[in-house]
Order: structure tokens, then sequence, then C-alpha cells
């Protein structure tokens, strides 16, 4: 967020209110796998906006006096994430499912770790990481694609070809079957169930896992919905979804309740988790659940920056730019075989995290986890 804060020459004003000016977007930011910067505007002045994104990708000039005023701002968000019970009980399970990896935190960082940083270190680690070939740019729209090269050449060519620091995912220990509760000041309960380890958005086993979590989590049919939120109603709210990325990820289900249905709630997640593992999934539910996946993969690259979007990040993450192509094949090619397959694959070692502001009996989780491995806190 410092990189659009000013620039060798540029200020923090002087770049908002060209992109102001010029009614158009730009921002840059950073996830668990890449760090990016992007930008929309009207077709006529992309050339413009080129070489502005250029200038907050090469020159960023990270001064004392702005960042002095993003550090409060960035503390106050990440004090701020556990104000809601999904951002509390995510920050519990990312420590619990992978303990020291560097994902066991979210992407607004760690307190300490951000109140400590100068400017200096902010320069040291945009200059490390700065290279062209674990770059990519893409540009979508109206626009001339010779003329967009030879203007990238130009606004980007003095970047380096390889950042000074190599750097590769890591992977994080195989997790290891747990429950894990903690107690909450908010007047509910809930919990997160990560079955791992589980695959990268590379593997082929990604658009198998999609369909899997429609089968769970379609609403009001899925599996998972119908034995949580069916005729007694259980849980308030559920999910269940793969988490992908560079790294093997996990796939989770999650659910709020009160305190004295979390046992209830959690026995009847596992059940139907045993269920994907040992059952064919009907055709009507597998069409459904398919298309679900279609569904959204259609609303999502509607506009060109999501598809501008989607091509860097198939690129980076070096799977081609017919990868949407590909992904929706496979997604048709699925039948319940495969789809139990992957669930037998993927669905093991349970790491269960519950939250609640009572403190509920060990004996009666790991009865309906089925696991010895309970602690609190």
């Amino acid at each position: 967020q410092m990189m659009i804060k000013g620039t060798a020459t540029r200020s923090a004003d002087v770049i908002a209110r060209q992109i102001d000016n010029l009614g158009a977007r730009l921002s840059v930011s950073s996830g668990y796998n890449s760090h990016y910067a992007d930008a929309v505007c009207l077709a006529e002045d992309w050339p413009d906006i080129l070489e502005l994104l250029g200038d907050v990708t090469l020159n960023p000039s990270f001064t004392e006096d702005e960042w002095s005023k993003m550090r409060p701002r960035l503390l106050a968000g990440i004090d701020r994430v556990g104000d809601r019970w999904t951002g509390e009980l995510a920050q519990h399970f990312r420590k619990a499912f992978y303990v020291d990896h560097p994902w066991s935190h979210t992407v607004m960082g760690r307190r300490e770790v951000v109140e400590g940083l100068t400017v200096d270190d902010l320069k040291r680690f945009h200059l490390a990481h700065l290279g062209a070939s674990k770059a990519v740019l893409a540009v979508f729209g109206d626009v001339d694609p010779d003329e967009v090269i030879r203007r990238a050449e130009s606004v980007f060519g003095p970047m380096p070809s390889e950042p000074p620091r190599d750097w590769s995912p890591s992977s994080a220990a195989p997790p290891i079957a747990q429950i894990k509760q903690f107690q909450t000041k908010k007047p509910m309960a809930a919990a997160q169930i990560g079955f791992g380890p589980g695959a990268t958005r590379q593997s082929p086993d990604y658009p198998g896992l999609r369909v899997l979590g429609n089968v769970l989590n379609d609403f009001p049919g899925g599996w998972l919905q119908q034995a949580l939120r069916g005729s007694e109603g259980l849980a308030y709210a559920v999910w269940a979804y793969p988490y992908t990325g560079l790294a093997p990820g996990f796939f989770a289900i999650v659910f709020n309740t009160k305190p004295n249905t979390v046992s209830e709630a959690l026995s009847r997640s596992i059940a139907v988790t045993a269920r994907a593992r040992s059952d064919l999934v009907d055709e009507t539910t597998l069409v459904r659940a398919k298309a679900g996946v279609l569904t959204n993969e259609f609303f999502g690259k509607q506009s060109n920056a999501d598809r501008a979007r989607e091509a860097a990040l198939a690129e980076l993450y070096g799977m081609g730019l017919d990868e949407p192509k590909r992904f929706l094949e496979r997604v048709g090619q699925i039948d319940a075989e495969q789809l139990r397959s992957i669930a037998r694959k993927y669905l093991v070692n349970p790491v269960v995290v519950v939250m609640s502001h009572e403190l509920l009996e060990e004996q009666a989780l790991e009865d309906a986890v089925g696991t010895t491995a309970a602690s609190h806190k």
C-alpha cells in the first residue's frame, strides 16, 4: 500500500490527483501467493495509466512522512481482524493448521512485525523481490496489442531481469489431526475443520475439489447444508470450500452455532465427509454442483479487470493462458467415481478449531470428531 504513496517523481497527492482526474482506479496489494498492482481506466487513457503503473512499481519512494501516516492504519486493521467471528476463528485456525508456515498468519501480517518496520525495511524488501522473470503484465481492453507491447517495453524496461532474492513457495508440515478450543468474548460458538494436506492451485484435482465443495455446500440441497441447517437448524451459517495456492492448502468446513450444539454439529460434519468418501454422488446432485462451479466462473470473469487478473495469475503460476478453458473442460469431465476418489484423498487429518464464550467439555468434542488429540486455551 505504500507503493502508491509517492515515487521518485510524484508525491502521494500528485498520484491521487492524476488517478482522480482520469476517473481511473489504481491499487497495490498483496495476498498469500503474490503481490500485485492493477488499474482500470478508459480505453483512451491506458498509456497514461500504464506509465503511472510502471512508476509506482519501479520507483516507490517509501518516505518516512507517508509511513508515519500509513502504519497506524495498518495496525488498526490488524487489531480489527478479530472484530468479526469469522476473522477471529480464521486467526486461530491458521495457527493451528499451519503452525510455523507463513500461511499461519493473515495477509494483514503480525502487529509486532508491522509496528517495527522502517522505510529502509520496505525499500529493501521491495528491491529484493523485484524482477521481470517473476512478474506478469496483463492488459485487457480496447487497445492495440503492438502498441501496448512497445510502451510496456519502454515503461518496464528498467526492471531487473531477475529478483535479487530467489523465492519459491514452501510447503507446510502435514497437519496432525487434533482439536483446539479457544474462548471468545463473543456470545456464540463457531468451528472450523480443515482437512489436509490439500491441493495446490495447479493440481489437476483442483476442479474436482471445487465441485466437491458445491456438493457439500450448495444451499439448500448441499449435504452439509442439509445436515446442519435442515429441519433442526443446528447452525446459523455454514461453508465448505477448498483453499488452494502455490503451496498445498486445505479443504474447510466452517459453521457457527450455540455452545450446547457444537458437538452435535461437529459430529454431523464429520459424518458428511465420511459419506463423501464412501458414497457415490447421485447424478442430479453432481450436475447441479458442476453447474454451480461453471456459473461462478462465468460471473466472476465479466470485466476486463477480472480477465486481466486471471490471465496474470495463470501465467505467474505457470498454468498458461488456456487454463480457464482447461478448467471448464475438467469440471465437465468429472464423474461420481472421481469425486469420491478426491474426497478419499483430501478429506483426511481433520484439524478442528472450536471457539466459544463457554468452555466446552473436551471429551464431547473428541467423541464428536473421533480423535483423542484435544487441547484447549
